[in-house]
């Protein structure tokens, strides 16, 4: 997929993406999105000395794209900043490539979907949940893809959304990236899968809710059969699982996150991540003085989140974890807070063999295009270039600044000149 600016033709186009698969798609359609989206923006308060977060709306510009494809029977829709260049949105549902589909764009930013099965319906950017009715005439909450905004550890980051299988719903975190040959590729981060409530669930939660002593959700967590429902996340408790929602009571915790149930466990979908006020369940625990608590959901996150992506959680909380006396021998052992990566496009190999530290203050996902700013002693300056073949990076002091101002205007003055006989001649 190829932009360019119709105003200036003749400058190069780029790509936005450049993805290759030898799969063939068909019913392309390509459309205009504009919303309003929130952005959380670190602010400094100089009289009180606060640092805080502020909640900033700003207009954004988005293409839809949208395709079926063949193989894997799926329909596609994508949502791609123009600004940046990145998806912001993928939503993946099951569409059979003999079948015939439409999907397009309404005013109120809701794509529709029709094929032979009816119409689907998708909530585009940041809207409030509203209540639609099915093809059945019952009555279903239907949540916009933007909803899911909150579980993006960078700005940089984008929510993929595979929905091919209703029974297999799962929301993945990804991290869009170009390889040294220029194609787009994606990172997975983590991802969760989504239970639709069975009505025994749903009596159970209410149960939960209505108990008036920590002593009857204690019953209630041992009374199971088996504590599979407290690992699993549902839309109607805000993208959670119960047991996030029982961080303040100890003893439950210590129940469910008990040694006998760990077949019930499972590494590749996590329970602890950051919720819609960009706290976890490890906050909450802390703010109640639940130590065990923590110290447990601590073991769990080193042995079955055992990642550098999950380091987030404990960016803001690490001093109180230190001075509360939580065990951090584990999780300062852990690869939640010791990475090592392997980038193509870092060197394997150096004849430089000294050890060396540099600082990174950028996003952690971003790391593999750094390597001669953090290193800039290593690498030959004139490598470190920006996309239009300007030096870049911290080697490039305001000496270097002002030699490359004035070879700038020169050629400029050059190409009056050039032009001036042009004219004469």
């Amino acid at each position: 997929m190829l932009v360019f600016n119709p105003d200036q033709p003749q400058e190069k186009s780029g790509e936005l993406i450049a993805w290759q698969h030898m799969l063939d798609i068909a019913d392309a359609d390509m459309q205009l999105l504009i919303d309003h989206e929130t952005e959380l923006q670190e602010e400094i308060n100089d009289d009180l000395d606060v640092e805080y977060e502020k909640k900033v709306k700003n207009k954004t510009k988005s293409i839809v794209v949208s395709y079926k494809m063949i193989g894997i029977n799926t329909y596609n829709v994508f949502v791609i900043d123009l600004d940046t260049k990145l998806i912001k949105y993928w939503h993946e549902s099951y569409q059979l490539w003999e079948s015939p589909v439409k999907g397009f764009l309404l005013d109120s930013n809701d794509f529709l979907i029709l094929s032979k099965e009816g119409i689907n319906m998708i909530v585009l950017g940041e809207k409030q949940a509203r209540v639609v009715k099915d093809k059945d005439g019952q009555k279903r909450m239907i949540h916009a893809l933007g909803s899911m905004n909150f579980l993006k550890i960078e700005p940089t980051n984008h929510i993929y959304f595979a929905c091919q299988f209703y029974d297999d719903r799962q929301v993945c975190l990804q991290e869009q990236y170009n390889d040294t040959d220029g194609n787009t590729k994606f990172d997975d981060i983590f991802k969760i899968k989504i239970h639709e409530m069975t009505l025994r669930e749903i009596l159970l939660i209410q149960s939960l809710y209505g108990s008036k002593k920590l002593s009857d959700v204690e019953s209630l967590v041992l009374d199971q059969p088996n504590p599979t429902i407290f690992f699993k996340v549902f839309l109607e408790l805000d993208m959670k699982c119960l047991t996030i929602h029982l961080a303040f009571d100890s003893r439950s915790i210590k129940s469910l996150l008990s040694d006998q149930n760990r077949q019930f466990f499972d590494d590749e979908f996590p329970i602890f991540y950051q919720n819609r006020e960009k706290r976890s369940a490890i906050d909450t625990a802390l703010s109640n003085n639940q130590i065990k608590s923590v110290d447990l959901m601590i073991d769990y996150i080193v042995e079955y989140q055992d990642s550098y992506v999950y380091a987030h959680l404990f960016k803001y909380n690490i001093v109180d974890l230190l001075e509360k006396g939580v065990r951090m021998t584990p999780l300062l052992t852990s690869n939640v807070l010791n990475h090592v990566f392997d980038y193509d496009e870092w060197p394997s190999t150096h004849a430089n063999t000294d050890k060396m530290f540099g600082a990174f203050n950028e996003s952690i996902f971003r790391l593999r295009k750094h390597y001669g700013h953090i290193f800039p002693q290593l690498v030959d300056p004139e490598e470190l270039v920006d996309e239009d073949g300007e030096p870049i990076g911290p080697q490039e002091n305001a000496a270097a600044k002002l030699v490359r101002r004035a070879s700038q205007m020169q050629d400029q003055m050059e190409d009056l000149v050039d032009h001036h006989h042009g004219e004469d001649g």
